[in-house]
């Protein structure tokens, strides 16, 4: 028994290290990257300096997408290697993910139209 133990001990560690610490990591930094895209597009809008500065739209748009990136890339390796044919199935955690990554492609997507549509509108100087 303790021998079953040990193997199971052993395929359980190999299990979480590779696919497992792959997801935890895709999802902190889609986290993340969320949270710099919304605080670099909030200081885009309102904050008086950063205001109408493309470098700042620019910089939140890719921080979006690669935000909804990471936690797309979580959500199909967990998909795959999630084993449905136990007992386990997959809950609305995991349904919930998706809205943050696909929101955070498009929230980086309409970012890049705004920035093209408010420099296709500034006079030349």
């Amino acid at each position: 028994m303790w021998c079953m133990l040990a193997f199971y001990v052993k395929s359980l560690t190999y299990f979480i290290k590779y696919w497992w610490a792959a997801v935890v990591a895709m999802t902190i930094l889609g986290t993340v990257g969320t949270l710099l895209a919304w605080l670099t597009c909030m200081t885009y809008m309102f904050h008086q300096r950063f205001m109408g500065n493309s470098e700042c739209a620019y910089v939140s748009a890719i921080l979006a997408i690669l935000a909804g990136v990471c936690i797309l890339v979580a959500l199909i390796v967990f998909g795959v290697k999630f084993d449905t044919s136990g007992v386990y199935e997959l809950y609305y955690c995991f349904y919930l993910l998706i809205a943050p990554c696909f929101l955070d492609i498009l929230a980086g997507i309409f970012l890049f139209i705004n920035i093209r549509k408010s420099s296709a509108t500034k006079p030349f100087a």
